[in-house]
């Protein structure tokens, strides 16, 4: 089949691609749109693997571009309300900077784990100290073993006031992993 200038799938329909067997299929499909979104695709093949489509621009109209993903580290800051006591930490969907403050007047507060629901392999998350009181890493310590930090040396770490932490969450043994701190 061959198509010149504009092809459209009406409703709801599917643009599928098969393979030379006819074995198995890529889709394309649009979603729910309240509004026409246009991407225009790259005219270059990628220069190395391990690269992504990026898109540019502002809506309707994007521009895709291949890109490097070391490149494209994006912090997202959330500061989550005042923490005290212990327990585990609730983590947005998409936030990778935390700016924890503490409430009270303890010694310090204990950090058991992290929430894991919906959270990708190789997700990295920094934790930020701005309260005056130290907060305190537990190894291994969440009931809910998939929210479980694994510490080097099996010890707690303790982030002191205006200190980080930088954790990795391991999809294999489905625990979060100290990368660094200070």
């Amino acid at each position: 089949m061959s198509l010149n200038g504009t092809s459209v799938v009406k409703s709801g329909g599917t643009l599928r691609f098969e393979d030379s067997d006819n074995t198995h299929s890529t889709s394309i499909v649009a979603g729910n749109q309240t509004s026409n979104i246009n991407y225009t695709l790259p005219a270059a093949e990628p220069i190395s693997s391990n690269r992504f489509l990026k898109a540019t621009g502002t809506s309707p109209s994007f521009t895709m571009e291949w890109s490097n993903p070391g490149s494209e580290v994006v912090y997202e800051v959330t500061s989550p309300a005042a923490i005290g006591g212990s327990g585990d930490l609730t983590i947005s969907a998409s936030g990778t900077m935390l700016r924890l403050s503490t409430s009270g007047a303890g010694p310090s507060y204990d950090i058991n784990g992290l929430s894991s629901s919906g959270v990708a392999s190789g997700r990295v998350v920094v934790l930020v100290n701005v309260g005056t009181i130290s907060l305190k890493l537990k190894h291994q310590s969440s009931a809910t073993p998939a929210n479980r930090i694994i510490l080097p040396g099996g010890g707690d770490i303790v982030i002191g006031p205006d200190g980080t932490a930088t954790l990795v969450y391991d999809g294999t043994s489905q625990r979060w992993r100290l990368i660094s701190s200070n």
